[in-house]
């Protein structure tokens, strides 16, 4: 399942340092998070959560052991834990 975030807010909290999300976004074969909206970028934070493994940076345990903030564009591919439109942000 895709998840697109898609509205004009202009940050969206999946999980953070201090509570981190707890989100399953692993097992999928497509793309998980597809961040992208015609209003504009936004900056979304995805912190403590479990992605596909060895994916984008990602550890054996799908766990991004290091934060750091992606700027878009990443453009989408099956099987990869994130996309990202220009102008877009993942603090992951």
């Amino acid at each position: 399942m895709v998840r697109k975030l898609s509205d004009h807010a202009p940050k969206r909290d999946l999980g953070t340092v201090a509570n981190p999300g707890n989100n399953e976004f692993s097992g999928n074969t497509g793309l998980n998070l597809n961040l992208a909206s015609s209003q504009g970028a936004t900056v979304v934070t995805a912190i403590g959560n479990a992605w596909n493994p060895l994916i984008q940076g990602s550890d054996i345990r799908g766990k991004y052991p290091t934060t750091a903030t992606v700027v878009g564009p990443v453009a989408a591919a099956a099987g990869n834990n994130y996309a990202l439109a220009s102008g877009w942000s993942l603090i992951r």
